[in-house]
């Protein structure tokens, strides 16, 4: 009798190991089914139908190069107007950044502020990513910078600009 109980308790902890163990696999699976229904939706969303060298017309005129992709001055064909295209490379270094930059650009489209860069449309083109984005004729904070470079900015300058700056940072934030 008492090894018969012994015998049932120790079944019932082996069931209840077996079904936590089941039960969390099966919700870490239910997770990455959500994350991946998620991102399917966020590609949806954002990525524009269509081959952007139809819409835009890139000269391969490269403004800005990074560690994920390149930067380049585009024209938009229907209204001549100058954008940005951000052309980012989904896979770099050995892994898949698609998420991650699909993330990014989520909160990039959705800022709304003088201080953001306008986002206008993403398409998806040979392994790469091309985000579309108002093209700044003034350059960046870096280029004022070294333009500046043989005389030093006064102090009001600098003064502005780190302002702005942290006026953008607090509404991304």
């Amino acid at each position: 009798s008492w090894l018969s109980s012994t015998s049932l308790r120790m079944r019932s902890k082996t069931k209840t190991a077996v079904h936590r163990k089941f039960s969390e696999e099966a919700i870490a699976e239910m997770e990455r089914q959500k994350k991946g229904d998620k991102i399917r939706a966020l590609a949806a969303r954002l990525i524009t139908k269509g081959n952007p060298n139809h819409v835009y017309e890139c000269k391969d005129r490269r403004i800005g190069k990074g560690a994920v992709g390149e930067v380049f001055i585009a024209t938009d064909i229907s209204t001549h107007k100058k954008v940005a295209i951000k052309k980012l490379f989904i896979n770099t270094k050995g892994k898949n950044r698609f998420n991650q930059i699909l993330n990014e650009i989520d909160l990039i489209s959705a800022s709304k502020h003088p201080n953001v860069v306008d986002y206008i449309a993403t398409y998806q083109l040979d392994g790469e990513l091309w985000v579309i984005m108002e093209f700044m004729d003034g350059g960046s904070v870096y280029d004022i910078v070294k333009l500046f470079s043989s005389f030093p900015l006064k102090e009001d300058h600098i003064a502005y600009i780190v302002k702005e700056v942290l006026k953008a940072l607090q509404y991304i934030h």
